[in-house]
């Protein structure tokens, strides 16, 4: 959509706006641990729920796994930050497929390449954990068959495609 919005749109022009009205949302009611695995920009819908989780349920621990191509490509990598200097309960970990030196000095950078079973298990905080992730089609396939290869149940993984959605067993 923003693709369209920067080329259609003009200054003062009005766009009727509705609620988020999806099922992609997160459990404000569960006080159990929460994971947050983002590809690219698929960040962005999580970054809510990360900011709903700590204003909403400070002490409720959760986990941030971002995955980009370096630091210069993550959105939001800042916002993290400051949301984890304020809230020890976060725990973030930033996977770059190619990161700079200075990725690399980050305090929450966690490995170079691509998230694996053994980052997740690093995160995997319990079998109460549920799992919010967002990211292209085949990322999405990848982290959700590791999860499940882990053991996750599958009422605990919850995804939404950064694309049109589809059947996750026709990817790849």
């Amino acid at each position: 959509i923003s693709t369209r919005l920067h080329d259609h749109l003009e200054i003062g022009d009005t766009v009727e706006l509705t609620a988020p009205a999806g099922t992609f949302t997160l459990d404000l009611e569960k006080q159990s641990p929460v994971v947050f695995i983002s590809g690219g920009v698929g960040i962005t819908p999580l970054m809510s729920m990360v900011q709903s989780l700590t204003e909403a349920q400070p002490e409720r621990p959760a986990s941030f796994i971002a995955a980009a191509r370096n630091g210069q490509h993550m959105a939001f990598r800042q916002e993290l930050n400051a949301l984890h200097e304020k809230h020890s309960q976060l725990t973030l970990a930033f996977v770059y497929e190619n990161p700079s030196d200075d990725d690399r000095k980050n305090i929450h950078y966690s490995q170079s390449g691509y998230i694996n079973e053994s980052l997740l298990r690093k995160h995997i905080p319990g079998e109460s954990a549920d799992f919010y992730i967002c990211g292209p089609a085949l990322f999405l396939k990848a982290v959700i068959d590791m999860l499940r290869k882990e053991g996750v149940e599958e009422n605990r993984i919850h995804f939404e495609f950064f694309a049109p959605s589809m059947n996750l067993e026709e990817i790849g």
